[in-house]
């Protein structure tokens, strides 16, 4: 399967001639103002778990909305204690910190929709492509060098667009897709596809610079 990054060509030119990539940390990517309304996302990689007491007691509160939220001295308290349309929240963030975007859709219409949002954030354009001619084998070269850059392959694939708010007796983190993986629905229209990488040190680096040459014969270089 072949997949798309679009990119300014600087970097895309690194890439595609050189296997030189740079790859960041989710979190970067929460900063909306810095990054425009495509790239930029405040929910990156978390959803929100959430429970409403329409009228209860403190006595009957579930445990999602007793934990971390609310304490009572002895039952005496909680039975006297009481909640009218309270909403209880909490984010939830997966465990994947460092991600390589892309997408499945080489489209004009989809440039244009990136760089009509760099400009509005003063960001150059994306005046590039690389089109990855074998996804898989881009995605075992890049296994091997994140490897030595203390960073554990987490998974590729697709991303899911949904509802990223969820109540909070419906969501198994050990079962569910990682919410690196969820995007809003605003998102859909990129097709977007990752790899996610999970750092080994307890104090990871802002980003990754690699150099893979092996990445050079899957990548073919489109410039605009």
């Amino acid at each position: 399967m072949r997949w798309f990054k679009y990119m300014e060509r600087q970097f895309a030119e690194q890439l595609a001639n050189y296997g030189n990539l740079r790859i960041r940390r989710l979190s970067y990517y929460e900063d909306i103002e810095s990054h425009g309304a495509a790239i930029g996302d405040p929910e990156e990689n978390k959803i929100t778990l959430y429970s409403h007491a329409h009228a209860k007691t403190g006595a009957e509160l579930n445990d999602f909305e007793r934990e971390g939220f609310v304490t009572f001295a002895n039952e005496e308290e909680a039975q006297r204690a009481m909640f009218f349309n309270v909403q209880f929240e909490r984010k939830f963030v997966g465990r994947p910190s460092y991600a390589f975007c892309a997408t499945q859709v080489q489209s004009e219409d989809i440039r244009q929709k990136f760089n009509d949002e760099n400009k509005l954030s003063r960001k150059p354009e994306y005046d590039a492509c690389v089109e990855i001619v074998d996804h898989i084998s881009f995605v075992n070269a890049l296994k091997k060098h994140m490897n030595e850059a203390s960073l554990k392959y987490y998974g590729h694939g697709n991303c899911f667009y949904r509802e990223k708010k969820v109540r909070w007796n419906q969501w198994n983190p050990n079962v569910d897709q990682c919410p690196a993986f969820l995007k809003a629905l605003k998102y859909k229209w990129q097709g977007e596809v990752r790899i996610l990488f999970e750092s080994i040190e307890v104090d990871p680096n802002e980003f990754i610079d690699l150099n893979a040459p092996e990445l050079i014969p899957l990548c073919r270089l489109h410039l605009y």
